[in-house]
């Protein structure tokens, strides 16, 4: 089927499933503040039997989201993954120290009492993450506008979330804190608006970004800040004490916003994972059709792909090739087994100069094996810091140019030993026509002076 009908008919499967994401968010936030607005007030009253336990799995899923999210970042790398990554382990930390600092056996160890420390240490967890989810889209943006300039480097995202992280921690650890709820205004807890702020702007910031229309990932991450923000702005900011009804939903609730990443997460890379094994399929199939050898070797000259015809050429040390193998090493055994004509009786500086070539390519080379076998050698350096060989037989090439090389000496020795010439006629669009001449001689003939002989001439196009 053409590619442009594809695209045609996949247009409206795309249109439809935009929609329905969109109904599915809309659907979402509404719904969730519904639910609080119906059961607002409820006279339910949790307590800290189901808040440490439910804290220390939200640390643990923040844990396995933040090493699956920095696992697809080093697998194809791309910002948006390093800061989510980095920010989810920041939050695993937080969530699991939150979840130690709130329960009985640490109480006496903490400069503040529970009813500060646990709504406190909560909202810097929520704050984190919040903040970390809209950078991971601003670097997004930066990259858009600056290119490659633009990317964030690594050790910076590590650095900034490590010392904001310890920053958290010898907050808590040494500062008294004072009361996180304000009965007397409309919302108990205004303090939770910070980082409702900061989901919010992450949140339409992808939802710009559009993305989520047919990626997966960005689907569900945008269903897990929908959640935050309703989370932060609608159910925590009304929490009225300790494990009120409000207060348990949010905590569900941010168990449920991280199970989204990870659902969204686990598609990506089995996307990935699946659309790199099929391109590394159409990869080695386009490279076993080449006429010519291939071969690719890594930053470290080690072998990591090559077709059947390297290994043809390679005749005498098949059983040494395999990923794997240093390009030294293949030299080596090929000078051992006195498979290179040009490194017989030179083997060490045959070893030094081709390794050399090869690390520093440049010029085409031509090489020669024992068994008559003629090919050229191409080398180039690949973005990566490998190095990628070609190797064209020529040995038909080799064998023509020799017979004619031989063919037109013993015409020339011909030629010569009668005193006869070579000439030729060319004609623009019509080729060259190359003749020789030789003197015709009467062996009957006396031997003195007589007139010229006549000639023979003969003629090749």
């Amino acid at each position: 089927m053409p590619v442009e009908r594809r695209d045609k008919m996949a247009e409206p499967l795309k249109l439809t499933t935009a929609r329905g994401r969109m109904a599915a968010y809309w659907l979402t936030g509404l719904g969730l503040t519904v639910v609080f607005a119906v059961l607002h007030g409820h006279q339910w009253r949790g307590g800290g039997g189901l808040h440490t336990p439910e804290e220390a799995l939200a640390a643990l899923l923040a844990a396995i989201v933040g090493a699956m999210a920095l696992v697809r970042f080093y697998s194809k790398k791309d910002n948006v993954f390093l800061l989510i990554g980095a920010g989810f382990l920041g939050t695993a930390f937080l969530d699991g120290y939150h979840a130690l600092v709130t329960s009985e056996f640490f109480r006496t160890f903490m400069p503040s009492d529970l009813s500060s420390l646990t709504p406190w240490s909560w909202i810097t967890s929520r704050q984190f993450l919040a903040i970390m989810m809209f950078l991971s889209w601003l670097a997004w943006l930066r990259e858009q506008r600056l290119g490659r300039k633009g990317r964030i480097t690594e050790r910076a995202v590590y650095i900034f979330t490590g010392a904001l992280t310890l920053l958290s921690f010898l907050f808590f650890a040494f500062v008294p804190l004072p009361s996180a709820y304000y009965p007397d205004i409309t919302f108990n807890r205004p303090e939770e608006f910070g980082p409702a702020i900061f989901f919010l702007m992450a949140l339409i910031g992808y939802l710009k970004k559009g993305h989520w229309r047919d990626d997966a990932f960005e689907h569900w991450l945008v269903l897990s800040l929908i959640a935050g923000v309703i989370g932060q702005a609608v159910f925590m900011s009304q929490s009225g004490q300790l494990f009120d009804y409000e207060f348990d939903v949010v905590h569900l609730l941010k168990i449920v916003s991280y199970v989204c990443v990870l659902t969204g997460l686990m598609i990506n890379m089995f996307t990935t994972f699946r659309s790199a094994e099929e391109n590394e399929a159409r990869f080695r199939g386009a490279i076993e059709s080449l006429q010519e050898s291939f071969a690719l070797y890594d930053s470290d000259d080690r072998l990591v792909l090559y077709n059947d015809e390297f290994v043809r050429l390679h005749a005498g040390i098949e059983d040494i090739i395999k990923p794997g193998l240093p390009f030294e090493g293949l030299i080596r055994a090929s000078v051992k087994r006195d498979i290179v004509t040009e490194a017989i009786g030179r083997e060490g500086q045959y070893i030094q100069e081709r390794v050399r070539q090869h690390r520093n390519p440049s010029e085409m080379i031509v090489r020669q094996l024992t068994d008559g076998t003629w090919y050229i050698i191409n080398e180039a350096r690949t973005p990566d810091g490998g190095i990628a060989v070609t190797q064209t037989d020529i040995t038909e090439l080799k064998d023509a140019e020799k017979a004619l090389r031989e063919g037109e000496e013993r015409l020339k020795a011909i030629i010569d030993k009668h005193d006869g010439s070579i000439g030729f006629d060319a004609e623009a669009g019509k080729g060259t026509t190359f003749y020789f001449e030789v003197p015709l001689f009467d062996e009957g003939a006396a031997e003195e002076a007589s007139p010229p002989p006549p000639t023979a001439k003969h003629y090749v196009s």
